[in-house]
């Protein structure tokens, strides 16, 4: 027999099996701990900047908003240019980390920074070194990649790569609290299925749920 369960009775179930909830809740907050701190090996993100220019002689030239609006479309050009497979092995030809140019591609990403002529480089690597080193490689040698192909504009280093101090990854406060809700809420999901298979009649709000008919009496239990 189904039952029909209401929400308070969805919250008073919970705040019956309160202690189940919360052990649960400690169990996945450690064990999202232990993974994240312990097994988990740390990525390092170094983070660098290029200013992206469509005028080549910027002493001859005025630069008006035709030409900001020309360059924040370049950097789409380029990130598409620096991130092709020519480049990619070129960085890791000049960098000399021991990875090839497939490997060097899966570690950079390359953004505009919010719709202007910034480009944002970022190389993750599991040592800060070499996070910082493949950075730096992008962009000593982007200026020289773009006028082999593109005979127009310039790019000016703005930020080199920093040698980053912290881990970026994992977020072991960000996932252990996560392991904790999904310990809370995996017991919760438990505790609400044993209740909606459960049809036994505990108590006379039970019996008055299930049979729309008045209860006449009671039989008192009586300890011997």
């Amino acid at each position: 027999m189904s039952r029909n369960l209401t929400l308070i009775d969805i919250v008073r179930m919970m705040l019956k099996r309160w202690w189940i909830i919360c052990i649960s809740c400690i169990i996945g907050a450690a064990l999202f701990f232990g993974y994240n701190n312990y097994l988990v090996i740390p990525s390092y993100t170094s983070l660098g900047s290029l200013y992206v220019n469509n005028i080549r002689d910027k002493m001859s030239e005025n630069v008006n908003m035709a030409d900001m609006a020309t360059s924040q479309m370049l950097v789409f050009t380029y990130v598409e240019l620096l991130q092709s497979k020519t480049f990619m092995s070129t960085v890791a030809e000049k960098s000399d980390l021991g990875y090839d140019g497939d490997q060097i591609a899966r570690m950079v990403y390359m953004v505009p920074k919010n719709e202007t002529e910034i480009m944002e480089i970022r190389a993750v690597a599991h040592d800060p070194r070499e996070a910082q080193i493949i950075v730096n490689t992008i962009l000593t040698n982007a200026s020289a990649e773009i006028d082999r192909i593109i005979k127009s504009g310039s790019v000016e280093i703005i930020d080199y790569g920093n040698l980053p101090e912290y881990p970026s990854s994992p977020q072991v406060r960000v996932n252990t609290i996560i392991g904790g809700m999904f310990g809370a809420a995996v017991a919760m999901g438990i505790i609400l299925l044993l209740e909606l298979l459960d049809n036994r009649i505990k108590d006379e709000e039970d019996l008055t749920k299930q049979h729309k008919y008045p209860i006449l009496g009671n039989i008192p239990n009586i300890e011997l």
